[in-house]
């Protein structure tokens, strides 16, 4: 626990990535964790900072399917990117969504013949896409 000199400080519990609802229960996590930055006073820190406690925080094996994303280098180090997660934008018309959508499917290389990805790993990206 983190302490403020007002007492201790909660600690977000670890995040279940893999958990049935885990699209459901991020938008809680995430606020959990932006309520426990605030009060550790990190919540103005750099993105270097607050990525690093969310990766320490989120629990190793959240953090371990979290280091297995496709992250475009110009965003790699920023944490609003990090912590959000592609979805329709309000607003954003399906034609729009869909082509969004094709343009991740391709960072995932389904077309590439790869010797040293099995059947199975590629199974394995698959079903973690389809679950995120």
């Amino acid at each position: 626990m983190a302490s403020l000199g007002l007492g201790p400080v909660k600690l977000p519990p670890n995040f279940d990535m893999q958990g049935q609802n885990a699209a459901t229960e991020w938008k809680f996590w995430k606020t959990s964790f932006e309520d426990y930055l605030t009060a550790i006073d990190q919540h103005e820190a750099p993105d270097k900072i607050k990525l690093s406690l969310l990766q320490n925080i989120i629990g190793t094996e959240s953090a371990s399917i979290m280091s297995t994303f496709t992250i475009p280098e110009a965003e790699m180090g920023k944490y609003d990117y990090n912590i959000g997660f592609n979805r329709k934008k309000e607003g954003e018309s399906f034609k729009q969504f869909l082509t969004d959508l094709r343009q991740l499917v391709k960072s995932c290389n389904y077309n590439d013949v790869d010797a040293h990805q099995s059947a199975e790993d590629k199974a394995l990206r698959d079903m973690i896409l389809m679950g995120i």
